[in-house]
């Protein structure tokens, strides 16, 4: 039902209609004032050619009778006239007598035709202001005429006539070509009106349909541009209206996602703080409470002997030690945060590997890993020197921690991009594929255990990443059928933007 309404209210059709009944109503006009006017028009138009046909034949010259009778005949084949002229009443020329073979047919002037000879009757007659008399007779044979008779000031006069039949068969022919005319012109007027009101509607009709797709936030389709007028002017302002709409709309959707990401990103550092906290507050509190519960026992004297005294101290050392070293590895972290300043310089790769490894042999020995170094001598990277150190350290740190008992470390390099990457690998258990990004987090552990026995904090990793974006280098993580090897660009010359 709404879109019957929809149709019939369409513009173009109200265009057209109102258009056409106005043409309409011009014609019905038209016609009216023809049926009622036409016939005096005509008549009016007639007198008018009388008039002017007997003042044409009044100032002919008549010396040369052959030329004025040729030209006389011209005159009443263009007038269509029948003429008649006197001298003081005598008639010297008429057409009544060169039709009728030469024969008069007792015509005199003004009053001899009328009244004299009684030729014909005056059915009305009239004077006007050329000093001329129109008059409409009727002769014994019923015939009407209607004449102009003009004398001037000479002893000339001359009589026009021309039957009133012809007169009203030229109004009707004229009438009847006239409403021909007009139906024709009707009929065209209808044609154009449709086509017109279609064209001129089009683009509205457009702009409707883009408007409501508009309204859905499709703003894909333009009007089409076809003049440059008015309507082609909205049609472009239509299309800049829906251009400028988009792009606000595609401008606004991107900072739509842009903030949900950053409120995400938000989240999750605010989730990772609360845990970072939590964290801390954890591996805090148990070494405070065997630090205070020792330093109390001392206190109270429950230490009798030298022996049990220096386990007490031996413990309380130790733990201090330990909360040392995670409040140094807190503070790396933080300052590899924030970012350092950079240094790069070559450095002897073999050499400090070797270095790193020296310092980490007795851990190395306590588990009987067979550590191995495939680098050659003289590799050399470009890179901070204290950074490296740091990465691999930690790296090595990590691998100690998860190589089984006579397990496997190896420290290699390999062609990465354009350069060089240093990857450590351990034999072990894999790292789960769910878990390849939280192991970068500060104090996750992989085995999920809060275990303190071998001083692990869970900040080494978290050192690594801290230390790889501030140089926007390479880094990650990767399980083999024996192991996982963790791997850094460390060549700064070869860094760029991290993917």
């Amino acid at each position: 039902m709404k879109n019957k309404s929809r149709i019939k209210h369409k513009i173009w059709r109200r265009l057209f209609l109102n258009i056409s009944v106005i043409f309409l109503i011009f014609a019905v006009c038209i016609s009216v004032a023809s049926s009622i006017w036409f016939d005096d028009y005509y008549i009016m138009h007639e007198q008018g050619q009388l008039r002017l046909c007997a003042r044409t034949v009044y100032e002919l010259d008549l010396s040369d009778r052959k030329a004025a009778e040729t030209r006389l005949l011209e005159i009443e084949n263009f007038y269509n006239a029948d003429i008649s002229i006197y001298n003081n009443d005598i008639p010297i020329y008429s057409t009544f007598r060169r039709v009728n073979g030469g024969h008069s047919i007792n015509i005199g002037g003004f009053d001899m035709l009328v009244n004299k000879q009684n030729s014909a009757t005056v059915i009305e007659r009239e004077s006007d202001s050329f000093g001329g008399e129109f008059m409409t007779l009727r002769t014994k044979t019923g015939v009407n005429y209607l004449a102009y008779g003009y004398s001037g000031d000479g002893e000339r006069s001359v009589v026009v006539m021309i039957e009133q039949s012809v007169i009203q068969n030229s109004a009707i022919v004229a009438s009847r070509f006239a409403l021909i005319i007009l139906s024709i012109c009707l009929a065209v007027t209808l044609v154009w009106c449709i086509v017109f009101s279609r064209r001129f509607s089009r683009p509205i009709e457009q702009m409707n349909v883009i408007a409501r797709n508009m309204a859905e936030l499709d703003f894909s389709q333009k009007v089409e541009v076809t003049s440059d007028d008015e309507i082609g002017r909205l049609a472009e302002s239509f299309n800049d209206l829906s251009l400028s709409l988009s792009t606000a709309l595609d401008e606004l959707s991107e900072r739509n996602r842009s903030l949900e990401r950053e409120i995400e990103a938000e989240r999750r550092l605010d989730s990772m703080r609360k845990d970072f906290v939590a964290s801390v507050s954890h591996e805090l509190k148990t070494p405070l409470a065997i630090i205070g519960g020792y330093a109390e026992g001392l206190a109270n004297g429950m230490a009798d002997d030298s022996e049990t005294r220096q386990k007490y101290c031996r413990v309380i050392t130790d733990e201090v030690r330990g909360m040392h070293d995670l409040i140094i590895n807190l503070l790396e972290l933080s300052r590899f945060e924030s970012g350092v300043d950079r240094v790069d310089e070559q450095v002897d790769l073999a050499s400090l590997v070797i270095n790193i490894a020296d310092k980490n042999s007795a851990a190395l020995e306590a588990k009987s890993i067979d550590f191995k170094m495939d680098i050659s001598e003289r590799e050399q990277i470009t890179a901070t020197t204290m950074l490296a150190e740091h990465v691999i350290q930690n790296f090595l740190s990590n691998a100690i921690s998860h190589t089984p008992e006579g397990g496997e470390i190896r420290i290699y390099s390999e062609n990465y991009k354009s350069g060089k990457r240093i990857c450590v690998y351990n034999s072990g258990s894999h790292v789960d594929e769910d878990k390849l990004e939280s192991i970068w987090h500060s104090f996750y552990r992989a085995d999920g255990s809060h275990n303190r026995a071998e001083g692990r904090y869970g900040l080494g990793l978290s050192i690594v990443k801290a230390i790889m974006q501030s140089v926007s280098g390479d880094f990650g993580v990767f399980n083999t059928e024996s192991g996982v090897v963790f791997w850094a660009q460390l060549d700064t010359s070869c860094n760029g933007v991290r993917q």
